[in-house]
């Protein structure tokens, strides 16, 4: 998993790999108005337990007193109106 790696680490990768999209042309069915690209942005739980948890687990304490524990991520997508399918920016 990527939670230990700090994520100022993470982006001249995935600048790298953006700029790649952009100038081999993989985005321009997605370019929008003023030559934009538009993210959708949404949030979702990738694992929950009463029971297991590491260090970088979210804690929610639930209203019977017992913890819950989980990992949290915001995965952004490029939209574009007529794309039937959009891919997820951020692959799990």
């Amino acid at each position: 998993m990527l939670d230990p790696i700090a994520s100022e680490t993470l982006y001249p990768v995935l600048a790298e790999v953006g700029d790649r999209l952009y100038t081999q042309g993989c985005l321009k069915p997605f370019v929008s108005v003023g030559g934009t690209l538009l993210v959708a942005l949404d949030g979702t739980d990738s694992f929950s337990s009463e029971k297991i948890s590491c260090p970088c687990c979210t804690q929610q304490t639930l209203k019977n007193g017992q913890i819950l524990y989980h990992h949290t991520l915001v995965t952004p997508v490029i939209v574009a109106p007529g794309q039937i399918s959009n891919d997820p920016m951020n692959h799990k």
